[in-house]
């Protein structure tokens, strides 16, 4: 609870930096719409994106092996977590806390964690709330269409290494939870290796390579068959050991070819930005969609503060992709 209170308030909270490098609260997240030039001659800046700017990638990590840098990487993000655990500098917690307090911030009452903690668990509630057994209540004619024509969901997994993509069907776990060295450490396993590692994750049904151009075709095929109902997770290592690059991180093949829409919600997207956990990709090109204007219409930057405090967040954010994908040219 502690962890996630202290990145939801550094993630809303308002500063700048003073001459010896140090940041200072300003305002909170209700207090945005004032003008910065009243009160700082630079654009105020959250903490969290002072502290990863504190503690970053050091020169030469993406030289090092892959054990060497997933070590190195651990040594940053364990930097940032006890920076962000002390949310600022000694004499300003009260003040921050403060501002967080006056401005709604979420407080440990008023927070009820799930205990969701894989797509086993995640599917599980979708069942339940398409059945209509959610705590939310949900009801209407397109959830009784759901219910009518409802199957199980299939689940999947990637592995990537860089440019290499395998696709793993039926498991509902990462393959990090197989805690395998040629999967984590080795660089330029063979592809017959790296299969037949994956064919050792629980519930595996098969596994083939993929890439950025054939991903989505691969996707649409498999989901078809649980009316494209599921999920597939991701390998954490990759991101990290990019030092939180996209190029490490979740392929998220897009087209405007066809009728589908496509939405990715993930509180480590950044629009326009290397360090980003999603990695955008043109659905037949595979090549790789960057910029805030070209991302905006698929990724939505989640704002924790905001999801928890808006109950309309999330259709919101949704109705706005949707919007602005509407208004693309078809290609």
């Amino acid at each position: 609870m502690e962890d996630v209170l202290n990145s939801n308030a550094a993630a809303n909270v308002y500063g700048k930096m003073d001459e010896s490098g140090k940041w200072h609260a300003l305002f909170g997240p209700k207090d945005r719409k004032l003008s910065p030039s009243a009160l700082s001659n630079e654009e105020p800046i959250t903490y969290d994106v002072y502290i990863d700017s504190l503690h970053c990638e050091p020169p030469g990590m993406q030289d090092l092996p892959k054990k060497e840098r997933s070590a190195v990487w651990k040594g940053v993000t364990d930097q940032r977590k006890a920076a962000t655990q002390k949310f600022t500098f000694p004499g300003e917690v009260k003040s921050t806390l403060r501002l967080w307090r006056s401005n709604g911030g979420a407080s440990p009452h008023r927070l009820t964690l799930s205990s969701i903690t894989d797509l086993k668990d995640v599917l599980l509630e979708w069942q339940q709330f398409v059945q209509g057994e959610h705590a939310c209540k949900p009801r209407g004619p397109f959830l009784q269409r759901l219910r009518e024509s409802r199957t199980t969901p299939l689940t999947g997994c990637m592995y990537r290494d860089r440019e290499r993509l395998f696709f793993c069907r039926g498991p509902c776990v990462s393959a990090y939870t197989l805690e395998s060295t040629v999967l984590s450490e080795v660089h330029g396993a063979s592809a017959d290796v790296i299969r037949k590692e994956l064919s050792r994750m629980p519930g595996f049904n098969t596994v083939h390579a993929t890439s950025f151009a054939t991903l989505d075709n691969d996707l649409e095929q498999y989901f078809a068959g649980s009316g494209h109902v599921g999920g597939v997770v991701d390998f954490y290592p990759s991101w990290a050991q990019a030092a939180e690059r996209r190029i490490g991180g979740k392929v998220f093949p897009i087209s405007t070819e066809d009728d589908r829409f496509h939405v990715f919600f993930d509180d480590n997207i950044a629009l326009g930005d290397e360090h980003s956990i999603v990695d955008v990709r043109d659905a037949k090109t595979g090549e790789s969609v960057l910029g805030v204007a070209r991302e905006e219409p698929f990724c939505v930057p989640v704002n924790a503060y905001r999801a928890i405090t808006d109950e309309n967040y999330f259709v919101e954010a949704l109705a706005h992709c949707l919007e602005l994908q509407c208004a693309l040219p078809k290609k």
